[in-house]
């Protein structure tokens, strides 16, 4: 080994005990309240986060929503969150996605799935139009879990995860796309008395790589704590020890900051009862930890970044909403005030006239003051309800119970159903005080079942309540039965009380309303 080679390990390494002390931080950080992102009665787990190059925000998750889990995601424009869109849709398991925007604007998302039988490791990119389809990146017989993605400034893309594949304990694996291809399998850590797991990868301004994750001693009963290591470009330094709690930190995430500042928060039990996220950056020193989340139910999973405007931003996963949601807040300069309606669903979506549609109005309050603000439910542009709440900082509200339509006085039609809250003084974000339905709602005349079309009696409604209505209802093959057994299409809308069959109520029914348009 040359003298220049040794004076460079040597470096890094007084470097990293350097670092690895801590002093009282002199920036204080402000943070916004606590904010509900997934609303969903379902577990949604392990989200990542990432910026685009438009600026907009990128969190993708693993739910089973759909009975099965998969991966969805969400884009924050600089206004509001985009509905949830559903990325994978294979039977088996995706779990434990991480996402990253290169320097082409591509949208990389690495997760682990066992679609082959085994957990291994898959990834989709999104090109600004489409999403490719699902690329397998590792093929070993063991598992492979948690990955975590970033680009090098030299354009290379790592990944880095945590398998068993040596069958006594979890151990850290990477590999590289060079553009073209993909290194084979580098395994990083080897003592098989610790378990090394959910890595966090990043590279600093001045060219080092970094990945952040647990260890484990199982064989002593030592807590979990938070490690680190730094690559150089020609070796890895030592693990270097980030937190010391005796009861246990794990599930770290890393980023940059634009000043060059390296931001790293997890999950920790430190509390004794409950998990809540903890954080802490490095410039030349490392800052104490730092409590972000108070909860007393649990905070898991946490991911950040920081957005094009300055903002560092963090998501995890919750279990105070009763079930597994996503939260997120960030970093603030100021108090600021912050309504919006995030949230409308109508039921049902096909009503006869004089029947009520209730309507289920999610507000939040993204600022940092408590707020009293009208809620107001609109028909197209007619006002068909209102409700004043009040809000706290970081708060979600779903009215309860939801305000109620009367489509009475309404004409047959399809209505676009919509919400807003009042702008509060000193907001200035109003694009997302105001949200439609998705979809909308038919309003149809109690009695117009069918009508003529061409040569055939069609379960389409005409627009008036007549014979042909009477007649399909009174057919003796119809009336009395049980529509259940009979058919599935014209059972249901004959059956115009809702009991289960057609009968005489029903064509009562027609009879009131008869010639009504």
């Amino acid at each position: 080994m040359s003298c220049r080679t040794t004076l460079t390990i040597t470096t890094l390494i007084l470097f990293l005990v350097a670092a690895s002390a801590i002093v009282p931080s002199s920036c204080a950080v402000e943070w916004s309240a606590d904010i509900r992102l997934t609303l969903e009665n379902s577990s949604d787990f392990v989200p990542s986060i990432a910026e685009g190059t438009d600026g907009n925000l990128w969190v993708v998750w693993s739910s089973d929503r759909t009975g099965n889990y998969e991966l969805f995601y969400t884009v924050y424009d600089g206004s509001s969150w985009s509905d949830p869109i559903q990325l994978t849709t294979d039977p088996n398991y995706d779990r434990d996605p991480a996402i990253m925007r290169d320097s082409g604007g591509n949208i990389w998302v690495v997760w682990s799935s066992d679609r082959t039988g085994n957990y291994e490791l898959f990834y989709t990119v999104y090109d600004g139009s489409s999403w490719s389809d699902p690329i397998q990146l590792t093929t070993e017989p063991q598992y492979d879990f948690h990955p975590a993605i970033m680009e090098a400034t030299d354009g290379n893309i790592w990944v880095v995860w945590h398998s068993d594949r040596n069958l006594h304990d979890l151990d850290l694996y990477y590999k590289v796309f060079n553009g073209s291809s993909w290194s084979s399998d580098v395994q990083l850590t080897a003592d098989p008395y610790w378990d090394d797991y959910e890595p966090s990868i990043l590279q600093d301004m001045g060219g080092l790589v970094w990945i952040v994750f647990s260890k484990f001693n199982s064989t002593d009963d030592r807590p979990m704590d938070i490690y680190y290591k730094v690559f150089n470009g020609t070796l890895w330094s030592k693990d270097i020890q980030l937190t010391w709690d005796p009861e246990g930190d794990e599930s770290p995430s890393v980023t940059r900051a634009s000043d060059g500042a390296i931001w790293v928060v997890w999950m920790s039990h430190r509390n004794g009862h409950d998990w809540n996220i903890y954080y802490k950056v490095f410039r030349t020193y490392w800052t104490p930890d730092t409590k972000l989340t108070t909860d007393q139910s649990g905070d898991y999973w946490p991911s950040i970044t920081q957005a094009a405007d300055g903002t560092i931003w963090v998501v995890w996963t919750s279990t105070r909403s009763a079930n597994f949601d996503i939260y997120y807040k960030k970093t603030i300069t100021s108090p600021y005030h912050d309504i919006a309606v995030i949230r409308v669903k109508t039921d049902p979506t096909i009503a006869f006239r004089s029947e009520n549609v209730s309507i289920e109005v999610t507000t939040q309050n993204q600022g940092t003051y408590g707020e009293t603000v009208e809620v107001r439910c609109y028909a197209n542009s007619t006002l068909i309800g209102s409700k004043t709440i009040f809000l706290s900082p970081g708060q979600t509200h779903i009215l309860y119970p939801p305000l109620e339509w009367d489509t009475s006085d309404f004409r047959r039609g399809n209505y676009t159903i919509s919400a807003n809250v009042t702008a509060v003084t000193g907001e200035t974000d109003l694009a997302d005080n105001h949200k439609k339905a998705d979809g909308l709602v038919e309003v149809r005349l109690l009695g117009d079942i069918c009508g003529m079309y061409g040569d055939d009696i069609l379960p389409i409604p005409n627009g008036m309540v007549d014979g042909l209505d009477f007649a399909v209802i009174a057919l003796p093959s119809n009336i009395f039965s049980e529509y259940p057994s009979w058919d599935p299409v014209w059972g249901p809308i004959c059956d115009l009380n809702k009991d289960g069959k057609i009968g005489v109520a029903d064509l009562m029914l027609v009879g009131i309303h008869y010639g009504e348009t």
